[in-house]
């Protein structure tokens, strides 16, 4: 009965029970009619539910598979610049970032752009004076990923610089370095991107994390893991190794994943035994690894030796 029902609050409340039991298309659907039935004058209250849903349905979405992941998303992006289009006078800064995540995470950086272009009136060089660094992040990003560097550097420049407060916006310095170490993944094995320019992200990268690792409050596993991983790229291979043993001693939570990657970097140069050591006692000691798994690397280490 309530199929038929004019009254839009009934089906936002049915909408967010098939939330709570995660059947997101039936959600999606609610909300849809919920909204057809909401008059003008209550746009605050549509975008309200619409970032609601959206987010829920993102949410879900982290534990769908890739490709259903990728719909859900999309659904959950859609429904929203619907509502904005819908109720233009009410859309608000988070609304517009909220579109700006999503497109990034579809890898939609045109439509990023665009739609950056249109909510906050971007040019092709950023305002000094513009203090949203949301939404500056965002926008170099796009323009990174479009192979406009130039540009996405005018916008980059603005808060990613000594004199900002990396305390504050050390989240955003994270989402373009992860960005940078993103494109060289992808762009380093075509042959029409040099080696020269792929190379160029990985130091910008490694430059972002030694300022992160230099804060109070981002001395994380992650960044540490990053800057091991630029230095990786860059051959500094004992570089890399004595991050990776500094994280290892930061978080005993990391260790066994920081021990294998460092004794595969020992192995890169040639002398691995004592880190392969350091590596078992690592293992036999942890009570948070499967003892299958002990075995199994118990035998890559025999293998190796016999290859040897």
């Amino acid at each position: 009965a309530y199929r038929q029902s004019g009254d839009g609050n009934l089906k936002i409340m049915i909408g967010n029970l098939y939330l709570k039991t995660e059947q997101w298309t039936l959600a999606l659907s609610s909300f849809k009619e919920a909204l057809k039935y909401l008059p003008p004058e209550l746009g605050n209250e549509a975008l309200k539910q619409t970032r609601t849903i959206s987010r829920a349905i993102y949410d879900i979405s982290r534990k769908a598979d890739a490709a259903l992941a990728e719909k859900m998303k999309k659904d959950a992006l859609n429904l929203l610049l619907g509502t904005m289009q819908n109720h233009t006078s009410f859309v608000s800064d988070e609304d517009i970032n909220y579109c700006a995540d999503l497109y990034i995470q579809l890898e939609l950086f045109e439509e990023c752009w665009s739609h950056l272009q249109k909510y906050c009136g971007f040019g092709d060089r950023c305002d000094p004076t513009y203090t949203k660094y949301d939404f500056i992040c965002a926008a170099g990003i796009s323009l990174l990923a479009l192979g406009e560097e130039e540009k996405a550097n005018s916008y980059f420049d603005t808060f990613i610089n000594e004199e900002n407060n990396i305390d504050e916006y050390g989240d955003l310095w994270l989402h373009v370095c992860e960005h940078y170490l993103k494109l060289f993944t992808s762009w380093k094995s075509q042959q029409d991107i040099s080696e020269t320019i792929s190379i160029h992200y990985v130091d910008k990268a490694l430059w972002i994390t030694e300022k992160l690792l230099n804060t109070s409050n981002f001395r994380k596993p992650l960044v540490f893991l990053h800057k091991s991983s630029c230095l990786e790229e860059l051959g500094r291979l004992d570089e890399a190794i004595d991050v990776l043993r500094d994280l290892s001693e930061l978080s005993p939570e990391h260790r066994i994943a920081t021990r294998a990657k460092i004794a595969e970097l020992k192995r890169t140069q040639g002398c691995s035994e004592d880190e392969d050591d350091e590596y078992f006692i690592d293992l036999e000691q942890s009570e948070r690894v499967d003892a299958t798994y002990v075995f199994q690397k118990m035998a890559e280490f025999v293998d190796r030796g016999e290859q040897g």
